[in-house]
Protein backbone atom coordinates (compact mmCIF):
# COMPACT_ATOMS: atom_id res chain seq x y z
CA UNK A 1 0.00 0.00 0.00
CA UNK A 2 1.03 3.55 -0.75
CA UNK A 3 0.19 7.08 -0.52
CA UNK A 4 -1.89 6.52 -4.17
CA UNK A 5 -3.92 3.86 -2.75
CA UNK A 6 -6.78 6.37 -0.94
CA UNK A 7 -9.30 8.27 -2.90
CA UNK A 8 -10.10 11.76 -1.76
CA UNK A 9 -14.15 11.86 -2.12
CA UNK A 10 -15.08 15.35 -0.80
CA UNK A 11 -15.26 17.10 2.97
CA UNK A 12 -18.25 18.26 4.67
CA UNK A 13 -17.93 20.88 7.25
CA UNK A 14 -20.59 19.53 10.49
CA UNK A 15 -20.02 22.69 12.62
CA UNK A 16 -19.00 25.80 12.25
CA UNK A 17 -18.63 27.40 15.37
CA UNK A 18 -17.14 30.84 17.08
CA UNK A 19 -14.70 33.11 15.97
CA UNK A 20 -11.75 32.38 14.07
CA UNK A 21 -8.88 32.77 16.64
CA UNK A 22 -10.83 30.71 19.20
CA UNK A 23 -11.62 27.33 17.66
CA UNK A 24 -9.73 24.55 17.12
CA UNK A 25 -10.28 21.36 13.82
CA UNK A 26 -11.40 18.05 14.73
CA UNK A 27 -10.88 15.50 11.57
CA UNK A 28 -12.77 12.56 11.14
CA UNK A 29 -11.29 10.26 8.52
CA UNK A 30 -13.88 7.37 6.98
CA UNK A 31 -11.05 5.12 7.28
CA UNK A 32 -12.33 1.49 6.16
CA UNK A 33 -15.35 2.68 5.21
CA UNK A 34 -16.29 1.77 1.78
CA UNK A 35 -17.90 4.35 -0.83
CA UNK A 36 -21.67 2.89 0.15
CA UNK A 37 -20.92 2.87 3.22
CA UNK A 38 -20.66 7.43 3.36
CA UNK A 39 -23.90 7.79 4.46
CA UNK A 40 -23.17 5.52 7.50
CA UNK A 41 -20.56 7.08 7.79
CA UNK A 42 -22.44 11.01 8.25
CA UNK A 43 -24.39 9.59 10.38
CA UNK A 44 -21.42 8.13 12.68
CA UNK A 45 -19.46 11.38 12.37
CA UNK A 46 -22.85 13.49 13.72
CA UNK A 47 -23.36 10.90 16.51
CA UNK A 48 -19.54 11.70 17.57
CA UNK A 49 -19.99 14.90 17.33
CA UNK A 50 -23.20 15.68 18.95
CA UNK A 51 -21.69 13.18 22.02
CA UNK A 52 -18.77 15.36 22.05
CA UNK A 53 -20.64 18.57 22.32
CA UNK A 54 -22.28 16.80 25.14
CA UNK A 55 -19.61 16.39 28.01
CA UNK A 56 -17.42 19.40 29.54
CA UNK A 57 -15.23 21.05 28.36
CA UNK A 58 -16.60 21.17 24.90
CA UNK A 59 -20.22 21.71 26.03
CA UNK A 60 -19.76 25.29 27.89
CA UNK A 61 -17.88 26.31 24.94
CA UNK A 62 -20.56 25.56 22.23
CA UNK A 63 -21.66 29.08 21.30
CA UNK A 64 -25.62 29.24 19.89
Amino acid sequence: MGIGDGTVIGMTKILDNGPASDRFNIVLVAEGYQAAELPQFALDAQHFLDTLIGVAPFQHIRQP
